[in-house]
C-alpha cells in the first residue's frame, strides 16, 4: 500500500486537534476531522462516541514522546 499526504492537512492537524477539543469539551473523541478543524468532532457512517480506547491511547503516547503541542 502506498502512502500519500495532502499537502493542505498538517501531519500534525490530528494532534492537536485532539488537544484542542480536549481543552474546549473536557474529554476525547472517537473521531476529528483534520479538513475542517472548526468541527469538534464527527464524520463516518455513525455516531461518534466520547473516548475510545485507542485514541486515548495514541495520544497519551504522542504527548509522552512528543510533549503538548503548540496551539
Amino acid at each position: 500500500m502506498r502512502r500519500t499526504r495532502s499537502p493542505k492537512i498538517s501531519p500534525n492537524a490530528g494532534f492537536s486537534l485532539n488537544v484542542k477539543v480536549f481543552k474546549q469539551t473536557g474529554k476525547l473523541m472517537e473521531k476529528y476531522d483534520v479538513k475542517d478543524i472548526t468541527k469538534l468532532a464527527g464524520g463516518g457512517e455513525y455516531p461518534g462516541q466520547d473516548g475510545f480506547g485507542w485514541t486515548n491511547g495514541v495520544l497519551l503516547k504522542l504527548i509522552s514522546v512528543c510533549g503538548m503541542p503548540d496551539e
